[in-house]
């Protein structure tokens, strides 16, 4: 997974879900893949966390957002919000829909990948290669300088 000039350091990513228990299955994963991982129960946390790994000059490889929560914003609305701190933001739309629904769509505009539950570690690794390969090509040179 660790290829490119992201390979010195892991890869951070914030995963937004409200199901704790999808929080911590995407933990597990990410950890497997060798990233670093921070979870957010809700769309302003996440945004929050986000607007402090900037300040603190560690941003995130990309974001993990669930397309519906059941109070707050949801993954398009955190999106939008996120943008306004950073515009280049790398975001992956994870949704429960059936597969037929969106999964097989192209990911709503902002998004670089759709990532249906339930997931295989493997779904999880293409989704991150889709999102983050403009970064790891050197598009984006804030992300990759960090290490």
């Amino acid at each position: 997974m660790m290829n490119g000039p992201q390979s010195q350091s892991r890869l951070r990513i914030l995963v937004m879900d409200d199901d704790q228990a999808i929080r911590r299955i995407f933990q597990i994963m990410l950890e497997r893949l060798g990233c670093a991982c921070e979870t957010a129960p809700d769309g302003q946390a996440a945004i929050r966390q986000y607007g402090e790994a900037l300040q603190r000059g560690a941003p995130f490889h990309a974001v993990i957002l669930d397309l519906t929560v059941k109070q707050g914003l949801d993954g398009i609305e955190t999106l939008a919000q996120l943008r306004t701190l950073d515009p280049g933001v790398r975001a992956i739309l994870t949704t429960g829909q059936t597969a037929g629904d969106m999964a097989n769509a192209a990911p709503p505009p902002g998004f670089l990948a759709v990532l249906a539950k339930p997931f295989k570690t493997a779904d999880l690794e293409y989704a991150l290669h889709v999102a983050l390969a403009g970064a790891c090509s050197g598009d984006d040179s804030a992300r990759s300088s960090s290490t």
